[in-house]
């Protein structure tokens, strides 16, 4: 995903919760750490498919995988082809 796509999409929550871009990042980076130190095993399951290579994962990279799999799904493609079309 484009790192300006992802950049505005921060930007978007942030405005829409009317908070800071970087309290959004402070927001996912939490969230980010409390699922990889999950010990329960449908946690682990889920957190393994973000792409993290040992390091901690960034706010950005998690949106850009989030993203990436929902244009995956078929559903939410559907959606968002008739969301255009209204």
């Amino acid at each position: 995903m484009n790192k300006r796509i992802i950049k505005r999409t921060l930007q978007k929550v942030a405005k829409r919760n009317g908070v800071s871009v970087a309290e959004v990042r402070r927001e996912i980076g939490i969230a980010i750490s409390a699922a990889q130190e999950s010990l329960t095993p449908k946690a682990r399951e889920k957190w393994g498919f973000v792409s993290h290579k040992g390091k901690t994962t960034t706010p950005e990279e998690l949106v850009a995988r989030i993203s990436g799999n929902l244009l995956k799904d078929e559903e939410v493609i559907h959606i968002l082809k008739n969301k255009e079309n209204e």
